[in-house]
């Protein structure tokens, strides 16, 4: 099945707003920029996770456009599919543009400009309205955002959240009985890196509260060449996994993100790394554990 990703979906901005610089800062465009997206979801299964990259600029109808590469990864972290994007800033305006190739025309993707309580329309046909321009918590930084809802009245709607300096951070889509979306786990912003910009699939197994922070023993062990890591959660935070060499040098970092409480499995595929044993850390703010598994090929 293929899935389409559409990343920022709206608007027209609010007219007669003056333009301040800094709201270009709400979507970085420069080549080498790159994000990473994890996808969740309950009860369903989840998107797969995303990766998008700015390769080059292109002139198109005399507008300079950012052209962009995003990946959808499988679990093992193999690309499932590939597409592309054109986008732009309005400098007059600040509405952030796509490129249709098909007909040849600007979309409007989001406004830049648009403030707390304003609506703002999308080429998709939504009104979104700003909600919240209050700071987010991401990386360790609290950093100025903007919120955006959207609701069709009937326990159904979406969200999408841009952070200044970063870029989005978050996509929710949600019904009565289902909620889906993705969250930045890493980016390189003009040379700076936040976060992790690797993609390894997490699943979450259980909602229930845990009592306490685990760790489980992945599976199986030995393994050739994937193996699964189980783990628990007992308060929202940050949580990292990270996976080290026999010498503890850093070989992957698998968990890089805020969880909510939960139960979680993470996947850690070693074709690429010799035989041997490494060893898997759990990390939050409360709670630090480590084990070590045995690669056998």
């Amino acid at each position: 099945m293929k899935i389409v990703i559409i990343f920022l979906l709206f608007a027209q901005s609010v007219s007669c707003l003056p333009i301040d610089s800094n709201i270009f800062k709400y979507f970085p465009l420069k080549i080498g920029n790159r994000w990473t997206w994890h996808g969740f979801a309950y009860p369903i299964m989840p998107p797969p996770n995303v990766s998008q990259k700015i390769i080059s600029t292109i002139l198109i109808n005399n507008h300079l456009y950012y052209f962009s590469k995003l990946d959808q990864f499988q679990n093992n972290g193999t690309i499932q599919h590939t597409s592309y994007n054109y986008c732009r800033i309005d400098s007059l305006t600040g509405n952030l543009y796509t490129y249709d190739t098909v007909s040849h025309t600007d979309c409007i993707m989001d406004s830049l400009n648009i403030r707390k309580n304003d609506s703002a329309y999308s080429c998709g046909g939504k009104w979104y309205r700003c909600e919240d321009t209050a700071n987010y918590n991401i990386f360790n930084l609290n950093i100025k955002s903007k919120s955006f809802y959207w609701t069709n009245y009937f326990e159904g709607g979406d969200r999408h959240i841009l952070v200044l300096g970063i870029g989005r951070v978050r996509t929710d889509q949600y019904g009565a009985q289902f909620s889906t979306g993705h969250t930045l786990q890493g980016c390189l912003i003009n040379g700076v890196l936040y976060g992790d910009t690797s993609l390894v699939s997490i699943n979450q197994i259980s909602t229930e509260i845990p009592e306490n922070f685990s760790l489980s023993q992945n599976y199986p062990n030995p393994f050739n060449p994937a193996t699964h890591i189980g783990f628990r959660i007992a308060d929202f935070g940050l949580v990292r996994i990270i996976v080290y060499d026999a010498l503890g040098r850093e070989v992957q970092t698998l968990v890089n993100q805020e969880l909510q409480p939960g139960t979680y499995e993470v996947d850690f595929d070693g074709s690429n790394l010799p035989s041997g044993v490494y060893y898997y850390k759990l990390e939050s703010e409360s709670f630090t554990e480590t084990k070590k598994m045995v690669l056998l090929k």
